[in-house]
């Protein structure tokens, strides 16, 4: 009999230190009291908010707002373990900035003097001096501290963290499950004054206070086992979400195929996801199995969608469903293959050859220019008449991006500012464009922190300026030649797209010819660029004409044999540039320096061609 007894004794205390309850627990699920005896935090400094927790879930967790101007909770929870009592305390932290190499404080008690607090302390990763460090801390000398240097502490990543101490002379520290370490040492706490967010509430303040979200903190006055630990890291982390679609982008193309990433927090269960993409233009729409991801943390992932047509632009968005249902798709973003040379393509690209609509999707057109189309119905001919259209997929905030626009200033233009284009909001570093200031004097504008540049122009000659974003870098190009690099930061928000106007849509002033308009969703390089100018040049020129250049090579002049009458002679460097007009059959380029030009013959039908010409 006493033998089933003790059997029964045993059965029973391990099932009670199984199922230990905290003496104090806060799930901070919009709220700042515990639930079970209505103790609450009070909050000193910024106000606070509630954040996503660990497991995707809006509004489960407490933010701590305290960079700027400092932030902490307290609370006065008078049944705390003190002097050298067993305790643990268990929370899930959170930090999501580390400016100024802010020390982080998740949680502590007691008094601010030797020895007689107990409090948790993460070292950031940007630190000379115990970067990374755990610590527990007693206060006072560092001899009243314990701590140990486990992997890199990274920020927007919940951690979670249990500190043990049996009651005699072991303190545990464990992080994510694992045991970081454990110490000798007794502890004489005095006072059950608890702070979240900074070194204890008292006189001293070393201005440390941290950013980041505290969830499900437990306190109990026992020293629970490795078993226990293991039940705290893994129960609330089962639970099933729907899943989170937190953001898309593109990372590169062939020219049958391009790659996006996007980020996504399974929800705690296996996630299948569906990628819906359609051609710009097309309408009807494909979905595509996308990868299968499960854990309810969030993560990226990259895809590659195959088969695509070369040379083509799609939209995309991301779909995604578990078991707890389906998530809230991804916003629609864009990217467009290489063509058959794999040279990248424009999402948007505006050729203004007789009409104002966009190549690809004739439904997205500006309005009809007031001054009408020039140069053969090659141009549209603005004076001061503003074009603007909402554009829906023009790259946002820090994406990567390309706007490469051809226009000419007519003569008098440049007496006073040119708004060229630009598109986004007119408040600090959300727009992207360009600004002609003066005959040599240019900015690129972001609505604040601007570039500006030298770049001389003379009307009746078109330009290509080029603007590129590539991530890190802005970088400038006129006429296919670099100049100007920045590594200024901005964050464009907004979709209407302006030619003759700043992001303010009133005022301004341009008075000139746009012949051709090009916005991409990635980054030009050099090489790119150089295509590009090159492209532009040679399509300037129609082949409606016959004719003959004699001597060809030539030295001081060069003779034109054509049927017709003729109305002009012009000749231009391969970049676009005219350096030489004529109404002559025999022209004088004696002016001209060696290489190889293109000269373009118009007749009086207004016919026209072109031919390279090599000057010896």
């Amino acid at each position: 009999m006493k033998k089933t007894l003790h059997v029964l004794w045993l059965a029973l205390f391990s099932i009670n230190i199984n199922a230990q309850t905290p003496i104090q627990e806060f799930n901070f699920n919009g709220s700042l009291t515990n639930s079970a005896n209505n103790a609450t935090f009070a909050v000193t400094g910024n106000s606070i908010s509630y954040g996503t927790d660990r497991n995707g879930v809006a509004n489960n967790a407490v933010q701590i707002n305290g960079i700027s101007g400092g932030c902490y909770l307290t609370s006065n929870l008078t049944n705390l373990p003190i002097g050298n009592a067993a305790r643990t305390i268990s929370f899930w932290f959170k930090s999501i900035d580390d400016t100024n190499n802010i020390y982080n404080y998740p949680f502590g008690y007691g008094t601010q003097a030797a020895n007689q607090a107990f409090g948790v302390q993460q070292n950031p990763a940007n630190i000379t001096v115990n970067a990374n460090r755990v610590e527990v801390y007693g206060f006072g000398p560092a001899s009243n501290n314990i701590g140990v240097t486990p992997s890199a502490f990274e920020l927007n990543t919940w951690y979670h963290y249990v500190v043990t101490h049996d009651g005699v002379n072991t303190t545990k520290i464990y992080r994510n499950n694992v045991l970081l370490s454990s110490f000798t040492k007794t502890w004489a706490t005095t006072g059950t004054t608890a702070t979240i967010g900074r070194i204890i509430a008292g006189a001293y303040n070393d201005g440390q206070n941290f950013t980041g979200l505290i969830d499900d903190l437990k306190i109990y006055n026992v020293e629970l086992n490795a078993s226990q630990i293991n039940t705290l890291y893994t129960s609330g982390s089962t639970s099933v979400t729907v899943p989170v679609i937190s953001g898309t982008n593109f990372t590169g193309s062939t020219p049958t195929s391009g790659t996006i990433f996007f980020d996504i927090n399974p929800g705690g269960a296996t996630t299948t996801t569906n990628i819906v993409f359609t051609q710009v233009g097309a309408g009807i729409g494909s979905v595509i199995a996308g990868p299968t991801v499960s854990g309810n943390t969030t993560q990226t992932v990259n895809f590659t969608i195959p088969g695509l047509d070369n040379g083509t632009c799609y939209t995309y968005r991301v779909e995604a469903t578990n078991s707890a249902g389906n998530a809230v798709p991804s916003n629609v973003a864009g990217f467009c293959t290489y063509d058959a040379d794999f040279n990248k393509v424009p999402f948007y690209h505006f050729d203004f050859n007789g009409n104002t609509q966009e190549k690809s999707d004739p439904t997205i057109a500006f309005g009809n220019p007031n001054s009408g189309f020039i140069d053969n119905n090659t141009a549209i001919r603005l004076n001061n008449n503003v074009q603007a259209i909402i554009l829906p997929l023009l790259p946002q905030g820090t994406r990567k991006r390309t706007v490469a626009i051809k226009f000419m200033f007519e003569s008098g233009a440049l007496s006073q500012a040119n708004n060229v284009f630009s598109y986004g909001t007119a408040t600090a570093g959300q727009s992207f464009g360009y600004t002609q200031d003066t005959a040599s004097q240019a900015t690129h504008y972001f609505w604040a922190n601007d570039i500006s540049f030298s770049n001389p122009m003379n009307f009746g000659t078109y330009y290509t300026m080029v603007f590129v974003y590539d991530g890190l870098d802005t970088k400038i190009y006129r006429d296919g030649t670099l100049v100007n690099t920045s590594s200024l930061m901005f964050n464009t928000v907004g979709t209407m797209f302006r030619i003759g106007r700043t992001t303010t849509g009133v005022g301004g002033f341009f008075n000139g010819r746009v012949d051709d308009l090009r916005i991409y969703n990635d980054s030009l390089n050099s090489s790119d660029v150089t295509q590009l100018i090159n492209s532009l040049s040679n399509s300037e020129f129609s082949k409606n004409l016959n004719f003959n250049l004699y001597p060809n090579p030539a030295k001081d002049y060069v003779n034109i044999n054509v049927e017709s009458e003729i109305n002009s002679v012009e000749v231009f460097t391969l970049q676009g540039q005219k350096v030489l007009s004529s109404n002559q059959k025999e022209v004088n380029i004696s002016s001209l320096s060696k290489g190889i030009y293109l000269i373009e013959v118009t007749d009086v039908n207004n016919q026209k061609a072109v031919q390279k010409l090599i000057v010896e």
